[in-house]
C-alpha cells in the first residue's frame, strides 16, 4: 500500500515556506552611529558591521550579509541592535536555507518586546515551516498553532503546514481532518486522495474502496487498478461486472503482468467470448508479460483453449449475423455483437447490439446490463462519448453492473 504515496513523506523536504514580508527595523540606509531612531540608538561598534550587512542584504550576496550580521551581534549591547542585527540575519539565513540559523534568529525576535503583532504571527508561521525542514515536528506543530490562534484560525497555507506535519508523523486521523480543512469541499488531488487511501487501508475504514475507485477514475494507474480488483475480489463482485472492470484495464494498458492477463482471458473464457481471450492473450504475449509455460501451465492451458474456441467462432459469424438479422431474439445479437468487439470491429459490434437492445429484441436478453457495457466501450473506442456516456448510464442500473458502469462513466 505504501506504493501509492510512495512521494507523501518526500514531498515534505520540499515543503514550499512562505514568502517574508516583514521589513527591516532600519529601511533605506542604516542609520549612522549615534542617529536616533524611534528613541534608539545604534554605537559605531555596531553600525560598522550592520551598514555592509544591510548593503550585502540588498545585493542578495545572502552569505556576506549573514556574516556581518553575526558580526554586529557580537557587538550589540541594545535590544534595538540585537533585533536589527537578528533580522538582518534571518531573512539572508532563510535565502541560504540555513534553517537552524534562520529558527534562532526567530526565536530571539519572538523574545523582543519590540516586535509587533503583525510580525510576531509572521515569524511564528515561517518558523513553523523552518521547523518542519529541521524535522522537529512538535515545534512545528506548535508555531503552527500559535500563529492559526493569533490570526483567527488561520490560512490555507497553515493548513497545509498542519496537514504535511502530521502526514510525516503518520498520525492519520489529524492530517486527514487538516486535510479537509485544506480542501474546504474542493476535489482532493491525487497524492491527497492516495494519503487519504493509505490512511483507511491502515484502519481497515470501508470507505477505502471508494476512494481506490476515485483515484482509478480521475487518475488511471496500475497500482491503482491491481487496488480496486483485489478489493472487488474480496467483494465477489458479479462475473460478468468484473469482466467489464478487466476491460477497463485493458483498454487503458494498467494490467501490471501476467495474472491481470490471464485472469481478463478466463474472465472472458467463462462468457463465452473466447475471440476477445485470444486478443487479451495476444497482447499480453506481445507486451512480454505472458509467456508460454509447460503443456500444463494455466498460460498454455488458456492460449490453447483460447486459440480453438475462437477459430469456431470465428468461422460461425457469417451465420450468426445472418441469423442474428433475420430473427427477433436480441441475445444472438448481443452474442454477434460481443464477437465482433472482440476482434476490434467496433463499428460492427455498435450496429448488432443496438439492434438487441432495441424494443423488439431486447425481451430476449439475459445480461441487458452487460450488452450495454460493451456497447458504451465500443462506442467510446469510436470516439462517441456522449452515446457510450448513455450506455453505461443505462448499465449503471442494474446493481450487479453498478460499480464497473461507474467506473467506465468517470474514465
Amino acid at each position: 500500500m505504501s506504493k501509492f504515496v510512495s512521494t507523501a513523506r518526500h514531498g515534505i523536504a520540499t515543503l514550499v515556506l512562505g514568502a517574508l514580508a516583514l521589513g527591516l527595523v532600519v529601511s533605506g540606509s542604516v542609520l549612522a552611529p549615534g542617529a536616533a531612531h524611534a528613541a534608539q540608538q545604534v554605537s559605531a561598534e555596531v553600525f560598522k558591521h550592520l551598514e555592509p550587512a544591510q548593503a550585502a542584504l540588498k545585493s542578495r550576496n545572502f552569505a556576506q550579509a549573514l556574516s556581518n550580521a553575526d558580526a554586529a551581534l557580537e557587538a550589540a549591547k541594545t535590544q534595538f541592535e540585537r533585533d536589527v542585527a537578528q533580522q538582518i540575519k534571518f531573512q539572508a539565513a532563510f535565502n541560504l536555507r540555513r534553517w537552524q540559523d534562520v529558527a534562532e534568529s526567530g526565536e530571539a525576535l519572538l523574545k523582543s518586546p519590540s516586535i509587533t503583532g503583525q510580525q510576531r504571527v509572521q515569524f511564528q508561521r515561517t518558523l513553523g515551516s523552518v521547523y518542519v525542514q529541521l524535522r522537529q515536528y512538535d515545534k512545528a506543530l506548535d508555531y503552527t498553532r500559535q500563529a492559526m490562534a493569533a490570526s483567527g484560525g488561520g490560512t490555507a497555507a497553515d493548513q497545509q503546514t498542519l496537514f504535511a506535519i502530521y502526514q510525516v508523523r503518520g498520525d492519520c486521523q489529524n492530517s486527514l481532518a487538516a486535510l479537509d480543512r485544506l480542501l474546504g469541499g474542493r476535489p482532493a488531488d491525487e497524492k491527497q486522495l492516495s494519503w487519504r487511501l493509505n490512511c483507511m487501508v491502515r484502519s481497515k475504514d470501508p470507505r477505502r474502496v471508494a476512494v481506490a475507485e476515485e483515484l482509478l477514475r480521475r487518475f488511471p494507474k496500475k497500482d491503482y487498478f491491481a487496488y480496486v480488483v483485489s478489493q472487488y475480489a474480496e467483494q465477489k463482485l458479479d462475473a460478468r461486472a468484473m469482466l467489464n472492470v478487466y476491460r477497463f484495464g485493458f483498454e487503458r494498458d494498467l494490467f501490471k503482468g501476467e495474472d491481470e492477463f490471464l485472469a481478463h482471458a478466463q474472465a472472458a473464457l467463462d462468457a463465452g467470448f473466447s475471440i476477445e481471450a485470444q486478443r487479451v492473450l495476444e497482447r499480453g504475449m506481445k507486451s512480454g508479460a505472458v509467456k508460454k509455460g509447460d503443456v500444463g501451465a494455466r498460460s498454455s492451458r488458456l492460449i490453447a483453449s483460447a486459440q480453438g474456441l475462437s477459430t469456431e467462432e470465428r468461422k460461425k459469424i457469417p451465420q450468426l449475423d445472418k441469423e442474428a438479422r433475420a430473427g427477433r431474439n436480441g441475445e444472438a445479437d448481443v452474442n454477434l455483437g460481443t464477437a465482433y468487439f472482440g476482434m476490434g470491429e467496433y463499428q460492427k459490434a455498435v450496429e448488432a447490439l443496438q439492434r438487441g437492445l432495441g424494443a423488439d429484441r431486447v425481451q430476449r436478453v439475459r445480461r441487458p446490463d452487460d450488452a450495454n457495457m460493451v456497447l458504451g466501450i465500443a462506442l467510446t473506442e469510436l470516439k462517441r462519448r456522449p452515446d457510450a456516456q448513455r450506455a453505461f448510464s443505462a448499465a449503471q442500473a442494474d446493481p450487479r453492473m453498478a460499480k464497473a458502469a461507474t467506473l467506465w462513466l468517470g474514465g
